[in-house]
C-alpha cells in the first residue's frame, strides 16, 4: 500500500505526463513542427549527397498539409514539383502502416542525366513499413532524359506496397492534346482531344 507521499510523487507524475502529452500535440498541429520536421528531412537528404526544399510549406503533422513547390536533386536526377497537397492518416502509423488519403500534385518535372550505361535494377523494392495511397493525381507531368521527353497531361492511381509486393491500382494516363494542324500541314485533319487509357497494375 503506498502511503501519501508515494501517492503524491504519482499524481504529481501522472499530471506532468499530461501536461506534456498536451504541449506535444499542441506542437505537432502548429505549422512550426511542420517546418521542423521539414528541416530535418531536408538535412536527411543532404548527409546523402542530394538537395531537398520546400516553398510555402503550410498545415501540420495531425492533418492536411500543402507545399507551393518542392525541389528534389539527387545525383543527375532533379525533380521539381509545385502544387503539393497531402492528407494524411497518422493513426495508420501505429499499426506500422503510413497511409495517405490523397495526394495531388498540380505539375510535376523530372529530369535525369542522359547515361550510355543500361538501368541498373535496384537491389530490393522492399519497404520498412507498409505504405498505402487512397488517391494520387498529378495534373500536369513531364519526364526528360537527355534527348527523350515524354508528357502526359495527367496520372492517376493508387498503390499500395509493403516487404513483399507493390501495387497499383486504378492507374489512369491522359496524354496531351495534339497541336491544331498548321496551315503546312495535312488539310482537313480532325480535331482530337485528351485521350484517355484507364488501366491497372498488380
Amino acid at each position: 500500500m503506498l502511503s501519501r507521499r508515494g501517492t503524491r510523487v504519482l499524481l504529481l507524475a501522472a499530471v506532468l505526463a499530461l501536461v506534456l502529452a498536451a504541449a506535444l500535440h499542441a506542437f505537432a498541429r502548429s505549422e512550426r513542427a511542420l517546418h521542423w520536421a521539414a528541416r530535418q528531412l531536408s538535412s536527411a537528404v543532404e548527409r546523402g549527397g542530394g538537395r531537398l526544399e520546400f516553398d510555402r510549406l503550410s498545415g501540420s503533422l495531425l492533418g492536411a498539409l500543402r507545399a507551393e513547390g518542392v525541389r528534389f536533386e539527387h545525383g543527375g536526377t532533379r525533380a521539381r514539383l509545385q502544387g503539393v497537397a497531402i492528407d494524411p492518416l497518422l493513426s495508420a502509423l501505429w499499426q506500422r502502416e503510413l497511409v495517405l488519403q490523397r495526394l495531388t500534385i498540380e505539375q510535376l518535372a523530372i529530369e535525369m542525366a542522359a547515361s550510355a550505361e543500361p538501368a541498373q535494377e535496384p537491389a530490393s523494392l522492399e519497404l520498412p513499413i507498409g505504405v498505402r495511397v487512397d488517391a494520387v493525381r498529378v495534373d500536369h507531368v513531364v519526364w526528360v532524359r537527355g534527348e527523350t521527353r515524354v508528357a502526359l497531361a495527367a496520372l492517376a492511381f493508387a498503390y499500395r506496397g509493403d516487404a513483399d509486393r507493390h501495387v497499383l491500382e486504378r492507374l489512369r494516363v491522359e496524354l496531351p492534346a495534339p497541336a491544331a494542324a498548321t496551315p503546312g500541314g495535312a488539310a482537313g485533319a480532325p480535331a482530337v482531344g485528351r485521350a484517355a487509357r484507364p488501366s491497372s497494375a498488380a
